[in-house]
């Protein structure tokens, strides 16, 4: 057989596993780019949000100044639900937008004695660094030992190590 067909050509038909997979991988990276091209426009168009417009129609200010911890962690709920949707986009410091007030009431919440609270304190800075990105930097540079401090308990970890990326990632 092999004498009639010197140049035998390759087998048209073979297995599944045995093609090339390069097309299906770069199928794959085409729509990741379509993917991620649809949500950087997306949040481009997005309007950003004055939290402290959104927090004045809302019961943060008597949330906080109850002193149970369960009445502080539903005030800092009520400031995470105003900040949108993620990733965050808000409204950058201004005359009229002045986030030092928020982020030291913040730091004292790092100092609570319940881990509730420590843990949605972080998640709203974490949220104000994502929103806002590098005009926060020297605002939030003075709790990154505090961050890292909170981190030795281990119910505090995930959101530590999300605070400490959103800083590092946005701000710093």
């Amino acid at each position: 057989l092999l004498s009639k067909q010197p140049n035998a050509g390759e087998p048209t038909v073979g297995l599944r596993h045995q093609k090339n997979t390069s097309s299906d991988v770069d199928a794959l990276a085409v729509l990741q780019a379509g993917a991620a091209e649809a949500s950087a426009e997306a949040y481009a168009s997005r309007p950003t949000v004055n939290l402290f417009k959104e927090l004045k129609s809302t019961e943060y200010d008597a949330k906080m100044k109850e002193a149970k911890w369960s009445e502080k962690a539903a005030a800092l709920d009520i400031l995470l639900s105003c900040g949108g949707k993620q990733p965050f986009k808000l409204e950058q410091p201004s005359g009229n937008v002045n986030y030092n007030v928020l982020i030291s009431d913040l730091k004292r919440l790092l100092d609570h004695t319940h881990f509730a609270v420590k843990s949605k304190s972080l998640n709203a800075l974490a949220m104000l660094a994502e929103g806002v990105g590098e005009k926060l930097f020297p605002n939030l540079r003075p709790l990154l030992l505090q961050i890292i401090g909170l981190s030795k308990d281990k119910k505090l970890t995930a959101p530590t190590q999300n605070c400490i990326n959103k800083l590092f990632g946005n701000v710093i």
